[in-house]
């Protein structure tokens, strides 16, 4: 059955992959996305608008940035972003260093 429905509205996409009700779709999607270097088994589906409870609660001005824990990213597009690629997936590691400290 078709429904009409687009899958790059922004809407939509959160519907199929970040629904609580279905965390098996996020799970299939990422275990495809990422491949076999990483393996996922569980997901569980948080709200992403997170609000500090108290002034120690996250990363403060100053502070290393060593201390935040890794993340990826995947980013999904209707779009060919590097043209001169021909593969369908690709995927990159940004290896930035940051060093802060305070102003004098």
């Amino acid at each position: 059955m078709i429904l009409g429905i687009d899958p790059t509205v922004d809407f939509v996409f959160k519907l199929l992959l970040g629904s609580p009700e279905h965390p098996v779709i996020t799970l299939h999607f990422l275990n495809a996305i990422l491949g076999e270097e990483i393996e996922i088994v569980d997901v569980e589906i948080l709200n992403p608008i997170l609000g500090k409870e108290d002034d120690l609660d996250q990363i403060s001005e100053g502070d290393d940035y060593t201390q935040l824990r890794p993340a990826i990213s995947i980013c999904v597009l209707d779009a060919l972003l590097f043209r001169q690629s021909q593969q369908i997936h690709s995927d990159s590691k940004l290896g930035v260093t940051f060093s802060a400290g305070r102003k004098q």
